[in-house]
């Protein structure tokens, strides 16, 4: 038998036997996405949480996923995408840095910690793009 407790007394599966074990943990995902607002902040903490560990030992890819689960779990929420940013700047993605900091603040306009980083991502690409060449004056 296999007993699946996402959270206690909220969203419980009980299946028998292996084989329906990743049908109820598909269940209890779905359950948490349509859930009440707490739950899914409850989540979303969660995985912003595994994301440090990783990003402090540059295991990028593995903090990424977490960073991605967090913004599913609440879109609305800028600090998921303001870091999702972060971690773009740190693996040589600035397009995509760019995007998120922009969505981000598209949410939230008044989010200082995106339009910093927004800002210095610009001030950053403005420094390393080609100058013009200037013609010689007669």
């Amino acid at each position: 038998m296999f007993t699946f407790h996402l959270l206690p007394q909220q969203f419980k599966v009980v299946n028998a036997g292996a084989d329906s074990a990743a049908t109820a943990h598909q269940q209890q995902v779905d359950a948490v996405f349509s859930g009440p607002g707490p739950i899914r902040r409850f989540w979303w903490a969660e995985h912003i949480s595994r994301a440090v560990v990783p990003s402090s030992r540059n295991q990028w890819r593995e903090a990424e996923e977490e960073l991605d689960r967090a913004s599913r779990f609440t879109p609305e929420e800028p600090t998921s995408l303001h870091n999702l940013g972060w971690l773009f700047e740190q693996t040589q993605r600035a397009e995509q840095a760019l995007g998120v900091y922009r969505r981000a603040l598209e949410l939230t306009p008044d989010f200082v910690p995106a339009q910093e980083r927004l800002q210095l991502l610009l001030n950053k690409n403005a420094d390393h793009a080609p100058q013009p060449k200037r013609r010689n004056q007669p």
